[in-house]
């Protein structure tokens, strides 16, 4: 089963102390996905990669991710590479990870139809 929404609204309506503001979706969400001491690094690391690109950069960033993924993500793989992102390696889930957070950032309103 797939539940397809606006990501920002789902946002916003499971976190309502962000009242709108995007700067503090990154220190809500640690503060959410932490268990003791474990923090979700993989999401933080892709944030704090986009927060002072331009939206036009994430975009593009996001679309070269989508076009990689039309091949599929091999789990037992560890070597993806991004032109876009010149010297870094993810393995799958960090893609995935890179993946939907500059969709989240670049295009919003187009999350709710990513598979």
């Amino acid at each position: 089963m797939q539940i397809k929404h606006r990501i920002d609204e789902f946002l916003y309506a499971i976190f309502p102390s962000l009242n709108g503001e995007k700067d503090q979706l990154a220190i809500i969400l640690e503060k959410y996905y932490t268990y003791g001491p474990f923090k979700p690094s993989v999401m933080q690391t892709a944030l704090n990669h986009f927060k002072e690109m331009p939206p036009a950069k994430i975009k593009e960033i996001a679309i070269e991710i989508a076009m990689k993924g039309t091949e599929g993500f091999n789990p037992n793989w560890n070597d993806y590479s991004i032109d876009s992102i010149p010297g870094k390696q993810f393995s799958d889930y960090q893609i995935l990870a890179w993946y939907n957070v500059s969709w989240s950032l670049a295009m919003p309103e187009m999350v709710g139809q990513l598979d």
